[in-house]
């Protein structure tokens, strides 16, 4: 190969002093640059014959598989709306089955269903401090960030204790409000444009029952759960994906503003229904339309 650069630049030089070496020139030139498509194709075919592809690896789980093995197909899965999925190589609709996530089954790996994630077991409810004020925060998500949907044989720790997005089953709850829902299933519900009301246990019941009704009569697309991972300074928090506001009591107005300002801004936007309802106790009705075209229309003063 080194030959033919010398040969090349040769003539180059040759061809400066002898313009009349043009027309050789050019058909040296067109004579070395074919010979180079072949040392390319050769060196090509060489690296694939050297390069070994390994088979991703099963994840490590210690567990039982249920009810098959990963190499076995999976029994069911969700049917996919007309039209494909989100399009992410992720999808979650592939994913919903009983192999990897049905929304029924195995769910302990997330929560092992303690009334401490649910009940005011210390007695006393807050009382709210009139020297704190609301806090927003915004999380910054990357333009091109896709979070993962991850099956039930594996755990997903956060590294932040109210996360806005991140990686979640594929199973997302169906809207309305529970007893208790872990954070791997209302994250994918923010995903898809949803409003998440979280509430301290202890905090006080009228005021959380306030909130409660402000996010009822707002959006269909809303989840609502006691939650512990809520600070008692600022027992209530109302999120959407990539956005969080702390409230330390119930603020009609902020709660109004931030659900018009940040609600039906997730990554995958759907309103279809999810298919997690473990503790459910009341569906979410419908405010304005199925997909929320109008937010909180009660609060026209707001």
């Amino acid at each position: 190969m080194r030959s033919l650069f010398i040969l090349l630049f040769v003539a180059i030089s040759t061809s400066y002093a002898m313009p009349g070496l043009n027309a050789a020139l050019e058909e040296k030139i067109e004579d070395v640059n074919a010979d180079l498509d072949v040392m390319k194709k050769d060196l090509e075919q060489k690296v694939r014959r050297e390069v070994e592809i390994k088979p991703e690896p099963v994840e490590s789980w210690t567990g039982k598989w249920f009810p098959q093995t990963p190499t076995e197909a999976p029994k069911t899965a969700a049917s996919e709306p007309s039209g494909g999925g989100m399009g992410d190589g992720n999808n979650m609709y592939r994913m919903i089955n009983s192999t990897c996530d049905d929304g029924k089954t195995n769910l302990t790996v997330d929560w092992d269903k303690s009334d401490f994630d649910s009940m005011c077991l210390e007695g006393d409810y807050l009382q709210p401090d009139s020297t704190l004020k609301a806090t927003l925060e915004q999380e910054y998500i990357p333009p091109l960030y896709v979070a993962r949907h991850v099956c039930m044989k594996s755990t997903i720790p956060y590294n932040q204790s109210l996360p806005t997005f991140g990686p979640h089953r594929p199973a997302w709850a169906k809207y309305g409000e529970y007893v208790y829902l872990p954070p791997q299933r209302w994250l994918h519900n923010m995903e898809h444009g949803g409003i998440l009301f979280l509430y301290h246990p202890c905090a006080a019941p009228s005021l959380v029952n306030k909130l409660k009704n402000v996010v009822k009569s707002c959006l269909y697309r809303h989840v609502i759960t006691a939650s512990r991972l809520v600070p008692k300074e600022r027992p209530f928090a109302l999120m959407s994906w990539g956005w969080r506001m702390l409230l330390p009591t119930a603020d009609t107005k902020l709660a109004v503003e931030f659900i018009r300002e940040h609600a039906l801004h997730g990554y995958e936007k759907t309103h279809k229904d999810g298919y997690y309802d473990q503790l459910l106790i009341e569906s979410a009705k419908i405010v304005s339309t199925p997909d929320d075209q109008q937010l909180c229309p009660k609060y026209k003063e707001i």
